[in-house]
């Protein structure tokens, strides 16, 4: 009989996550999930998305080139006990 692993993946549309960090600390530490997604970051440089909860994570971001902080950017935080490895492609209009 085959085993499978089972987990939760969510992800959040943030319009803007720093001034909602605290929300996002809270949700990831009800939810735990293995893997999360914040679409519409809006931060300006890489890095800025950081809190305790964050450590257990791997974090990808991606922001955009032109006019960061206005929209657009994406994080996505995978587990550090799952392997996982940044493949990275295209720009502005496919971050």
């Amino acid at each position: 009989m085959q085993e499978f692993l089972t987990f939760n993946v969510l992800g959040i549309n943030a319009a803007g996550i720093l001034c909602k960090i605290d929300s996002f600390e809270n949700w990831i530490k009800e939810k735990s999930p293995a893997v999360f997604s914040i679409q519409e970051t809006k931060v300006q440089s890489l890095g800025q998305i950081q809190s305790l909860t964050t450590d257990k994570y791997q974090l990808y971001e991606q922001i955009r080139s032109t006019n960061p902080g206005l929209g657009g950017g994406l994080c996505i935080g995978v587990n550090k006990d799952l392997p996982s490895t940044l493949i990275r492609g295209g720009g502005d209009e496919v971050e």
